[in-house]
């Protein structure tokens, strides 16, 4: 069997999948960094594309949709009735003549001119979440179920309205005599096509951070790295600073190896996947951990433990984000030094 050494004990490997030396236990690279967080990215890219194609097509929709009728009576080209969602209508009666008029009744009409205006703003709304997604705000996901509510319920507000008015006032059904067309069914359809968007979304967002976080914090990282090989500084504090970004490459990866199993976390496959590694990388961390590091790098190595026996995958990804942003003070502390 082929043995591999530790290159800094020369100690034998027996297995070239091991992560960590038995004796000095020093990281052994085998495999790219980060390759989990890769592909977790590449994910998000698409839930969030896909999200955002859905939301704008649902937002298109809903707006032309706007601009026909709500409700249709057409009687074999001898008598027709157009109503629009905001009060508008258009009568035709054969050897008569074209009525245009709004409204008259002012219930109805405010029925209409306040459903028209939530209808609006849905639709605004919509197009927002399109925006936000495409700027990868986690937040988008909001307003994609915003717009998918607004939609539904002002278009249910106003059939009810306008049926329940004609029923308390004039003893008759109002959709029996107008019956719903595309101004109505087309807000449903653009509901319909925000629903799976907001979905997805809000999928993508869950897992987010520490993902952003974590590319700049590895940019940092690289930084810091340059800087203290190339600056001038006592042997000692060279090798304090050093030891102290070692620290934190643990973590990076730690919280890297992490992102990657909590997503592959579900309720059948609980106990076969194996954290074991990531957990690793977090003991490594505490043993190099200097004495201002010490208390958090425990805090840390115990939410990796909660993390291990976590189910829910957002309460995981939120004992994630506390490592992280640890990891982001300690890189702020190095920076300290040389402002």
């Amino acid at each position: 069997m082929d043995l591999k050494f530790c290159p800094e004990c020369g100690t034998p490997l027996k297995s070239e999948d091991m992560k960590f030396c038995p004796n000095c236990r020093t990281l052994i690279e085998t495999e790219p960094k980060y390759q989990s967080n890769t592909n977790i990215k590449a994910k998000k890219r698409v839930w969030q594309t896909s999200s955002s194609i859905l939301l704008l097509m649902g937002s298109v929709i809903g707006i032309l949709t706007f601009f026909t009728p709500t409700g249709s009576f057409h009687f074999a080209g001898l008598l027709s009735w157009d109503m629009w969602m905001f009060g508008f209508n258009i009568f035709f009666e054969a050897g008569v003549g074209t009525d245009i008029f709004w409204i008259g009744n002012r219930y109805l009409l405010t029925f209409s001119i306040m459903t028209t205006i939530f209808v609006v703003l849905g639709n605004i709304i919509a197009i927002l979440g399109v925006v936000n997604l495409l700027r990868k705000k986690d937040y988008a996901y909001m307003l994609a179920g915003a717009g998918a509510v607004m939609l539904t319920g002002s278009t249910l507000f106003y059939l009810i309205s306008f049926e329940v008015y004609s029923w308390i006032f004039m003893g008759d059904t109002f959709w029996g005599l107008l019956y719903p067309w595309f101004g109505v069914y087309g807000q449903f359809i653009a509901a319909a096509l925000m629903l799976p968007a907001f979905l997805l979304a809000k999928k993508a967002s869950q897992y987010s951070d520490p993902l952003e976080k974590e590319d700049h914090q590895e940019k940092m990282y690289k930084m810091l790295k340059s800087i203290i090989e190339t600056k001038y500084l006592p042997e000692s504090e060279k090798n304090r600073l050093k030891n102290e970004l070692e620290v934190i490459s643990l973590r990076l990866k730690g919280v890297a190896d992490l992102q990657g199993k909590i997503m592959e976390l579900t309720t059948e496959n609980q106990g076969r996947v194996n954290l074991d590694e990531p957990l690793r990388y977090f003991q490594q961390a505490l043993e190099l951990s200097s004495s201002s590091q010490q208390n958090i790098s425990k805090v840390d190595l115990q939410l990796v433990e909660q993390i291990i026996e976590e189910k829910d995958k957002i309460k995981a990804l939120r004992y994630l984000k506390e490592i992280s942003y640890h990891t982001t003070v300690f890189l702020g502390e190095i920076v300290k030094i040389f402002n």
